[in-house]
């Protein structure tokens, strides 16, 4: 096939998500450190988190909450690499106090937005957090869905037609109620936090606090249960992990400096460990620790869970088949820098975008002579070097993905079936990946 053929091809083909699919990152501003680190060229919205209120409606940055120089330079830096930058209103008492009176809510409302429009931010983020449960057990609530619905309902109407508004919210039936119809009709879409769903009070499973099932489950209740169209519905991914002393029955915690940390980035633990691209769960022994020493009671056999690159691929590959309409993260600092192949991010551009994936250079050496050709609904790929495990992907140039082979080669070649995919012929791509290397070529099938 022509190279010019093949670019063509590309191009078509990294067109295919890029007019819907979110990608879309948070960022806790309290640390201006690795800002240049990362790179917001592959997200399409950079939320800076957060700013908040005080009960008078006056907006508050707070070293600890959200240092305004640090959301400045991610704002700045986001705008700068192409992705829309935003601002979240995150969870306090304060905020949570403002939303119960209307000057409160009034106040905020104009000194958010003149703040925004003074800094050329594009959008708004509504990350009140809180369980009405606690109703239950005696204690006070800390959500209060109506003043919420109010806040929603100004801020939409106030805020310029150019500037967008969404929402963190639940991922379940268990908090899902939470967020009303009506908060929800203002939102032009909204960042499922499919995290935090074990490992997370005492007596929980003791199982990985983001799994699968959990993230699908989730989607399916925000479109089928509460009515939110795919497209505005956006997959929430963990880069950091939880975890469970398993001899005391706790959740795994370490002291800092600043009090305890139940939350493990993703970077620190492929900094302390090494972790294969299949491994999403670490066993601690009673002498380990990930970075500040465990906390009083903490001393038995732990284990942390995480999601690995295997699983952000699996998630985001279902989200995108399913029409849904992207992916979220929190946090971006959680990651690697994209230039590593163990990035999350990586992996998630990747999936969306695998024509963009020829990066390795450790790994391309076994794929320098492989080659494809058909013959009677077969494709072989031939030339490859050295037994491994690989995923074959067919998509179709309108992104719909056709088939997908877990395949284990056993000598120079391996063949796919196309009997089950109802094609016929013309113009394929094909995507070829294992653990560390991925790459995309065109096909021709029955010509």
């Amino acid at each position: 096939m022509k190279t010019g053929l093949f670019v063509l091809v590309a191009l078509l083909f990294s067109t295919v998500y890029s007019a819907e699919t979110k990608v879309v990152g948070y960022y806790y501003a309290i640390d201006s450190s690795a800002i240049k680190t990362y790179d917001f060229s592959k997200l399409t919205h950079i939320v800076a988190s957060f700013v908040t209120a005080a009960p008078d409606g006056t907006i508050i940055f707070d070293r600890y909450i959200g240092h305004e120089p640090y959301i400045k330079m991610v704002t700045e830096k986001a705008r700068s690499e192409g992705a829309i930058p935003m601002i979240s209103l995150g969870t306090t008492s304060g905020a949570w106090e403002m939303t119960k009176n209307a000057h409160s809510r009034a106040k905020f409302i104009e000194e958010i937005i003149y703040w925004c429009v003074e800094n050329d931010i594009s959008g708004i983020d509504l990350d009140l957090e809180g369980f009405s449960q606690e109703f239950s057990s005696g204690n006070e609530p800390t959500f209060f869905p109506y003043y919420y619905e109010l806040l929603s309902n100004e801020l939409r109407a106030a805020m310029p037609d150019s500037m967008i508004l969404t929402a963190a919210v639940g991922a379940s039936t268990w908090n899902g109620s939470q967020w009303t119809d009506g908060l929800l009709a203002n939102m032009d879409f909204i960042n499922v936090m499919v995290y935090d769903l074990a490992l997370s009070w005492v007596g929980t499973p003791v199982v990985n606090h983001s799994t699968f099932d959990h993230h699908t489950t989730a989607a399916q209740y925000w479109h089928y249960t509460r009515g939110i169209p795919k497209e505005k519905i956006v997959m929430g991914l963990p880069f950091y992990a939880r975890g469970w002393d398993r001899d005391n029955n706790v959740m795994y915690t370490e002291n800092s400096p600043w009090g305890a940390v139940r939350g493990f980035n993703y970077n620190d633990l492929v900094n302390r460990f090494s972790i294969p691209a299949h491994i999403d769960t670490i066993d601690l022994y009673p002498d380990t620790t990930i970075l500040f020493p465990r906390s009083d009671g903490v001393v038995g056999t732990s284990t942390l869970f995480f999601n690995n690159i295997d699983m952000v691929r699996r998630k985001t590959e279902w989200t995108i088949e399913n029409g849904y309409g992207g992916m979220m993260f929190w946090e971006i600092p959680g990651d690697l820098p994209y230039s590593d192949e163990r990035s999350l991010i990586r992996a998630v551009y990747h999936t969306l975008y695998p024509e963009n994936s020829i990066h390795s250079s450790t790994n391309l050496s076994r794929f320098d002579k492989m080659y494809t050709v058909t013959d009677n609904n077969i494709i072989y790929i031939r030339g490859l070097q050295s037994n491994h495990n690989i995923d074959a992907a067919l998509f179709a140039l309108s992104g719909r993905k056709l088939r997908l082979s877990r395949l284990i080669k056993q000598d120079s070649q391996i063949a796919i079936s196309l009997n089950e995919c109802a094609i016929s012929t013309g113009l394929f791509l094909l995507r070829i990946r294992d653990d560390t290397f991925e790459r995309t070529v065109p096909v021709l099938i029955g010509k």
